[in-house]
């Protein structure tokens, strides 16, 4: 027989063990190091997840509504009674709509509080295929007093992305 290139004939079953055990070690090792080091180059890569048939309008954002219902005391019993705690039991709910030119209703969407009781933040995630025009993105709280925003007039062209973000002093636009 010709010679084995890992497993030599004369060594012993204790020896072929430890060293099929040492190969494998290598071989995750190895593979490990080669996939860390691909990472990065994988991440620079531009994805084209977006068809280029149409735009794309997305809308990211994560909003606090202003309270509806407020209760006073943390607890039923009066160890569990904090002094003037307020706690927020139910928010209100957030609409937002999208508007081609001055008044063409391409998308509306009531966005309930997040929450058991619905008193966590609105998450607003949305990605919607448009076509090429002038739009507005409006955000309004359903509540009497309600917090209303109104993005500028933005174009958007056929195979682009528009990121939407509503920031502190009203809404972001990112390009891609």
């Amino acid at each position: 027989m010709g010679k084995r290139f890992l497993f030599p004939e004369n060594e012993t079953a204790q020896e072929l063990t430890v060293r099929s055990w040492m190969i494998r070690v290598a071989t995750v090792l190895l593979g490990s190091a080669l996939l860390l080091c691909g990472i990065p180059w994988i991440g620079k890569r531009p994805a084209g997840f977006y068809g280029g048939q149409s735009g794309w309008i997305v809308l990211s954002w994560e909003y606090v509504p202003s309270p509806l219902e407020v209760e006073e005391s943390g607890g039923r019993l009066p160890h569990m009674r904090g002094v003037g705690v307020r706690i927020v039991v139910r928010r209100a709910a957030v609409e937002v709509v999208l508007v081609r030119g001055d008044s063409d209703t391409v998308y509306t969407r009531t966005f309930a509080p997040r929450g058991v009781r619905g008193d966590a933040a609105v998450t607003v995630a949305e990605e919607l295929p448009v076509a090429a025009g002038n739009y507005r993105v409006s955000f309004r709280e359903l509540c009497d007093s309600g917090r209303m925003e109104q993005s500028p007039s933005f174009p958007v062209r056929l195979g682009e992305v528009v990121l939407v973000e509503l920031a502190e002093g009203g809404f972001r636009l990112k390009r891609r």
